[in-house]
């Protein structure tokens, strides 16, 4: 359900366009978007850590993805999907079996990550682009009606340009589909130090990096901001008693790869107090703490169809 109820009445709301692009874009003395931590992503071994990540990113989470995506219209009628923030094409692929009547484009700012794209599925495919800071693709234009960012936008100085950049190149009745995280709703109780550790350290990392960890609960702003109407917005917090083992790696793979990605934000007495942790606690980790992980998953429609 809704944090906030049914219905939200988003359109309703005036968020304030200008205030909002003046919080949000990039400073002055970094007049060009920069995309977080992904932004410096090349040498192999980091590439491989990465690679895990999405991978049990895909697993763990994808399903439950798809089926909200489903409900909220994702897909539908066969639409084009350009899929922004694609990484290595894993979750497009993921995303174009689950859909097969559709054809997803994938776009990557990061050429390195877009490289490793080895896909068999014959409805998706990958370019590199920096949207919002460069042309789409001529292959793409007028080839899509529906957009799709997961895990995206807290990488991106300024998300409101590439929102806008996504609102003008969609058709009326377009529509945006967004799935992000927010470490304001993680939680925790009683306390437990390696949950408490893997939390400081992405709070560290994003901070020092560029990225947004609390994306979250800026989306419907930023969405209005940009023009589109919210049509849902779902705030899941996902927890270790109902995840179970998965919940531990899901966690374990992002804070060793954290730890690769800058090893002096994230030390290895960091990734070892998790690791370790979460070893020790396999088998009881519900009877010891609850904790959760929020997702974010948001809808909205370009007016004017």
């Amino acid at each position: 359900m809704s944090k906030f109820g049914s219905p939200v009445g988003w359109e309703r709301l005036d968020f304030g366009a200008s205030a909002i692009a003046s919080q949000i874009t990039a400073s002055a003395d970094n007049p060009w978007l920069t995309f977080g931590i992904m932004n410096g992503i090349k040498e192999e071994e980091l590439l491989r850590e990465w690679d895990n990540v999405l991978d049990v990113q895909t697993r763990i989470l994808g399903e439950r993805e798809v089926a909200w995506l489903r409900a909220n219209g994702f897909g539908a009628d066969g639409a084009g999907v350009l899929e922004v923030g694609g990484a290595n094409g894993m979750y497009g692929s993921f995303l174009a079996g689950a859909f097969p009547d559709s054809r997803l484009f994938g776009l990557e700012a990061n050429r390195h990550i877009a490289e490793r794209c080895r896909t068999d599925v014959l409805n998706y495919s990958m370019d590199v682009c920096k949207v919002g800071q460069e042309d789409l693709p001529a292959r793409v234009h007028g080839a899509f009606s529906q957009c799709i960012l997961r895990f995206t936008l807290q990488h991106v100085s300024d998300p409101l340009k590439v929102l806008s950049t996504l609102y003008e190149s969609l058709p009326p009745g377009g529509r945006v589909f967004i799935i992000e995280e927010d470490l304001g709703y993680w939680t925790m109780h009683p306390d437990w130090r390696p949950f408490g550790v893997f939390v400081d350290a992405l709070r560290r990392l994003y901070a020092t990096g560029g990225s947004d960890s609390e994306m979250g609960s800026k989306l419907p702003r930023l969405v209005s901001a940009a023009g589109f109407r919210i049509d849902a917005f779902d705030i899941s917090l996902r927890n270790n008693a109902e995840m179970g083992e998965s919940f531990l790696d899901l966690l374990g793979s992002i804070i060793r790869m954290f730890g690769k990605t800058d090893p002096e934000v994230v030390s290895e007495a960091d990734v070892a107090a998790v690791i370790d942790g979460f070893a020790d606690a396999r088998d009881d980790h519900h009877e010891r703490f609850l904790a959760t992980y929020p997702q974010f998953l948001l809808a909205a429609t370009k007016p004017g169809a």
